[in-house]
């Protein structure tokens, strides 16, 4: 049988990684060096890199926004003149 207890501890506890969920549900898109700080006030010193690699090993996936292009007010005049035109089509 083996005993156990080797190899380092893990940074990050099964009640730190509860918060980082809670944290996550909260706000879906908070970096994970806003989550390192958050986990600071609780007493949890970890990098956003440990976190980052934790949050992968239990199955979240890094996303990117979806880039949406920024309409000048000349876009949204165009937008509108088109629409019109086309309403009876």
């Amino acid at each position: 049988m083996h005993a156990g207890g080797n190899g380092r501890p893990k940074k990050i506890t099964a009640n730190a990684s509860r918060a980082l969920g809670q944290y996550l549900r909260r706000d879906t898109s908070i970096s994970t060096r806003t989550l390192a700080r958050k986990l600071e006030t609780i007493g949890v010193e970890v990098s956003y890199r440990t976190i980052g690699r934790h949050l992968s090993s239990v199955g979240y996936q890094k996303r990117l926004p979806k880039a949406t292009p920024m309409l000048t007010e000349a876009h949204k005049r165009k937008r509108v003149e088109w629409a019109q035109k086309h309403l009876n089509d």
